[in-house]
């Protein structure tokens, strides 16, 4: 028989021929989301021991989730440099994602600001229902 294979179908060419395309496709796939040029992505901290020493230092009161809004806990836009330290101390029963920070109910987040970018999200510890993190060089 002409063009017959024996064995199962992941033992021929159209396989190795299948296999071949389909890691080209993933490596496509990897390379262009690797290198989205032109586009700043939010900016990260990296955790960092609670006893170093910090730029930026605020405390979320208990209760603060049940607070009238009139007055901000953060301000907005919080502008950090890259290698500055922050503090955010919640004593509230609430978690809290303060720009990309996160600080869970009786918490406390100490992070280096890591890599440069802005980042606004919603928070509801400042009156705007807002707030925007920068971090620059």
């Amino acid at each position: 028989m002409i063009g017959c294979q024996i064995g199962p179908w992941w033992h021929g060419p159209r396989a190795r021929c299948a296999l071949l395309a389909a890691l080209m496709l993933g490596l496509a796939v990897m390379l262009l989301l690797g290198c989205s040029a032109g586009v700043e992505s939010a900016p990260r901290g990296q955790a960092v021991h609670a006893s170093t020493p910090v730029d930026f230092d605020f405390t979320i009161p208990a209760g603060a989730s049940k607070r009238d809004n009139q007055e901000p806990l953060l301000p907005s836009p919080l502008v950090m440099r890259v290698g500055q330290v922050i503090r955010i101390v919640n004593l509230d029963d609430v978690g809290y994602d303060l720009g990309t920070f996160y600080v869970g109910p009786r918490e406390t987040m100490t992070q280096r600001a890591a890599t440069t970018g802005t980042y606004t999200s919603a928070c509801s510890l400042h009156p705007s229902g807002t707030i925007t993190l920068t971090i620059v060089k």
